[in-house]
């Protein structure tokens, strides 16, 4: 027989749990232990070709070469080779002349789980599998340990860059959280404790079969991982590994880098369901999944039938999809792919002409995955040049993806900047009313300020963070309103009784106090010391209040004078002479802070004004140089405006039309300032405040909105969505009505004889979730609500309301009238009278049927 045609074959011997080498040995066989599988490939060997016996395992001491980085090496042990006497062609029976001389010798790196696996000959790397195996080569280590596809986890030699630092972390950190399968009460109650430690972990709430809402009592291990692998900054995903980290007792040093490492979808960071919503067994099913998973990697296992059961049950979970093979990347990235957006989408487009599986149109099951990983592996090790690994596929994809859909380098000069550039939001939400207008501004706001790094479980859970951020100042919330002016949004001056005489003084208004806020975060956020007036004004005042021999002394032009009070807006001194009840204005000292020429054109205070900005100008030296310190993390503020169609916008934020624009904020290459009317401020916007407007249309259409709003805003419609009615909660109501068709019905009806602006809301019927009574609580709805909103929109008009509603609805009964004589129309003339019929005789099907 012609060497070519030889095929070299590596099987397995252990089945049902027990090891069967030294029977075949002695029996000059080798079976298939399955019935039905593997037949194919048992069929196929042929007489002449060559058989070892192997058992897959992992290793990481007392190996024939140094372990750098102390990594996990998987070990083929080749227990007899033979050489195939007779195939009966059965799929399990074939004879084997077996040397009874060969001793156990053992095979490290190019391996297989599979129980028979015939390698690739036209591989270097199966070669000298081959000659090791049955020709006593000495396998090179240095050759496999420091090939591309390996070099990363064992290399003796440095690569080219050490990109995947963080998968040793990774790997024990799964190693770690395993022993917590099955005693998981300390786990979560840790992770609780840590959520109120690190602000960029929300509470973990759950919602129970019973309808409260309360803490979550258990937790999967890829939710755990799921914690730290979201879309927040390099800086959080830190503080939450080193957390998590420290309670596991990994010893393995946090990463510092994520490269290559997908992240969930901040709306689905649980691998699992709400206690109402998921199966009774998701969440243990979840940890076995775990447990399999890095069983088969470490070898110790050399079957792949439970991870494929466990594979396909998890993909039942509700939600899971494709989060699946993220998790397995997560804990043992080197042997599997994850197949997120960016990695499916560069297979697909690059590497599926390589391979024998089709591209990746649909949520793979358990074999179609195993199946996938060892195709990839072996397009690492015969096709690529620069792509060796499932870290290196992952990076790869990410770096080709433009939106870089992974986590935010907040300590990156360029991703900073991009950020920063894409970070002023001015958004308008409209639509007709009921449509969740203002209920999706919390939504918007929790996306904008959390940069969508916060997975929120639960509507009560979005307030409560919301209401933190309204009480922290990074939410205000107002309403717009026909007497609403420059003065209360911007600045304005208003007068106060002080010492028995009237001052007028300026007081900043909404906009310009969350706006001053958001700059003191916006400048220190960049290294930077804050000097404003603001800034500096506050440390003399916390100086002020520390000075044990207060008052304070203040050194002016000509001699010295001394500060014993200080209040909201005066500063009251004592002369060098002794006489007292002297005072400064607070305000205009801040003129002459940012503007020190103009003390010289005020009269006998100038001494006094000046001897104080001397002293602020002081603290400022002193303060400027402290920029080593570290950076405050940059937040972002959202200012809610409710109705803004209602209020004169054009008059409300005058010169601040201009500045809204994201690129001419503060920090952005166009950047405008302006100076205020009345504190003579130079104005800025910051960057990282966003504007959330509302707008009901059935008020005013788009249209009537100043035009230089339109252009600076970006409008959201948000419409009914009969969707909603669809889902669980109101599936459980058991209605007698098709809520979805009703809405439909009355809508397109409205739209016909009005426009699509006056439609009705589906939150209307979002109060049949609490009633006790359904039947009477939509009788309410249509009483309470619908009705009167109809009424208003067609003026009273009930024949069109009835065109609307139905005959079930509004009565119709013929009239005769008659007109006073002598007048046109002598003759009596018949019309029609229009009657809301009693709730009672109300049917709701008869709408939309």
């Amino acid at each position: 027989m012609n060497n070519q045609e030889i095929q070299y074959w590596f099987v397995g011997a252990k089945w049902d749990g027990k090891e069967k080498t030294s029977d075949f040995v002695k029996n000059g066989v080798w079976i298939n232990g399955y019935n039905n599988k593997y037949t194919k490939q048992v069929n196929s060997i042929k007489v002449g070709d060559r058989i070892a016996i192997k058992a897959s395992y992992t290793k990481k001491n007392n190996l024939p070469f140094e372990n750098p980085k102390n990594n996990l090496v998987s070990v083929l042990k080749i227990k007899a080779v033979g050489l195939v006497t007779n195939n009966a062609k059965d799929g399990q029976n074939i004879n084997v002349d077996w040397d009874k001389s060969f001793k156990e010798k053992e095979w490290y790196f190019y391996t297989s789980r599979n129980t028979i696996w015939k390698p690739n000959t036209d591989n270097w790397q199966g070669k000298a599998l081959i000659d090791f195996t049955f020709s006593g080569i000495e396998q090179d280590f240095d050759k496999f340990r420091n090939d591309p596809t390996r070099i990363e986890r064992y290399g003796n030699i440095s690569p080219n860059s050490e990109k995947y630092i963080w998968t040793s972390f990774y790997q024990e950190f799964a190693d770690k959280l395993l022993e917590y399968k099955n005693n998981r009460t300390p786990l979560i109650e840790e992770i609780h404790n840590i959520s109120k430690n690190i602000e960029a972990m929300a509470p973990l709430n759950d919602h129970f079969k019973n309808g409260i809402t309360g803490k979550l009592q258990d937790i999967c291990p890829f939710t755990v991982f799921a914690l730290f692998n979201r879309q927040i900054t390099i800086n959080n995903r830190i503080k939450i590994a080193k957390a998590l980290a420290n309670f596991l007792q990994v010893e393995t040093e946090v990463p510092t880098s994520f490269d290559a490492i997908p992240v969930v979808n901040n709306q689905s960071t649980w691998f699992f369901s709400y206690e109402n919503l998921r199966e009774s067994d998701d969440i243990d099913i979840l940890w076995e999944m775990f447990d399999q998973a890095i069983q088969l990697t470490n070898k110790q296992i050399e079957e792949n039938e439970a991870f494929i059961e466990l594979y396909d049950k998890s993909n039942k979970i509700r939600g899971i999809k494709w989060n699946l093979t993220i998790g397995l990347f997560w804990i043992r990235p080197w042997d599997y792919v994850p197949l997120d957006q960016n990695t499916r989408d560069f297979i697909n487009k690059n590497i599926s002409n390589y391979l024998k599986f089709n591209e990746i149109k649909k949520i793979l099951d358990g074999e179609e995955y195993l199946k996938l990983c060892d195709e990839l592996t072996n397009y690492f090790e015969n096709n690529s040049q620069s792509i060796n690994s499932y870290p290196d596929l992952s990076y790869i994809a990410w770096e080709k993806d433009p939106n870089k859909k992974q986590s935010i380098d907040s300590d990156s000069n360029i991703n900073k900047e991009v950020k920063n550039k894409l970070c002023p939001k001015n958004i308008i939400l409209y639509g007709p009313p009921g449509t969740g207008k203002t209920y999706n501004t919390v939504n918007e706001t929790l996306n904008l300020i959390y940069d969508k790094e916060i997975i929120f479980q639960s509507r009560q859970e979005k307030k409560e963070i919301f209401q933190e951020l309204v009480t922290k100042g990074q939410v205000v919330f107002t309403t717009f309103h026909q007497s609403l002016s420059y003065e209360d949004f911007i600045e304005g001056i208003k007068p106060e009784i002080m010492d028995k005489t009237v001052v007028y003084k300026v007081v900043d208004g909404i906009f310009k106090e969350i706006a001053i806020q958001a700059n003191k975060n916006w400048v220190k956020s960049k290294g930077e010391n804050d000097c404003s007036f603001e800034a500096i004004w506050t440390i003399f005042v916390e100086q002020f209040e520390n000075n044990e021999n207060a008052p304070i002394t203040i050194n002016s032009f000509r001699s010295k004078f001394k500060i014993y009070d200080i209040n909201e807006n005066t500063i009251r001194f004592e002369k060098s002479s002794g006489t007292k009840n002297h005072t400064l204005c607070i305000n205009t000292l801040k003129k002459f802070y940012n503007n020190p020429s103009l003390i010289d054109n005020i009269g006998g205070l100038k001494t006094y004004y000046k001897g104080l900005v001397n002293k602020l100008n002081e603290i400022k030296t002193e303060y400027e140089p402290s920029t080593s310190t570290i950076n405050e993390e940059l937040k972002q503020y959202v200012l809610i405006i409710d109705e803004i169609n209602r209020g004169n916008v054009a008059s409300i934020f005058g010169e601040l039309i201009t500045l809204l624009e994201p690129d001419k904020r503060d920090g952005m290459p166009e950047k405008i300032s302006t100076k205020l009317p009345y504190s003579k401020d130079d104005f800025t916007v910051p960057p990282n405040l966003h504007i959330i407007g509302t707008m009901n249309t059935a008020d005013r259409s788009i249209e009537s909105l100043d035009i230089a709003l339109r252009r600076r805003f970006l409008f959201k419609e948000i419409m009914p969505d009969t969707k909603l009615f669809n889902e669980k909660e109101f599936q459980d109501l058991n209605l007698n009505y098709n809520l979805s068709k009703m809405l439909e019905t009355i809508n397109n009806r409205i739209i016909r004889l009005k426009d699509r602006d006056h439609v009705i809301g589906h939150s209307y019927f979002f109060s049949l979730l609490n009633c006790e009574d359904i039947e009477e609580e939509l009788i309410n709805i249509f009483k309470n609500k619908i009705i009167p909103l109809l009424e208003e929109y067609f003026f009273g008009d009930w024949e069109k309301i009835g065109m609307i509603l139905g005959e079930s609805f509004i009565s119709a009964s013929p009239i005769k009238i008659s007109f006073a004589k002598g007048f046109e129309g002598d003759d009596e003339e018949s019309d029609k009278i229009y009657t809301l019929k009693n709730s009672k005789e109300w049917d709701f099907k008869a709408i939309y049927e």
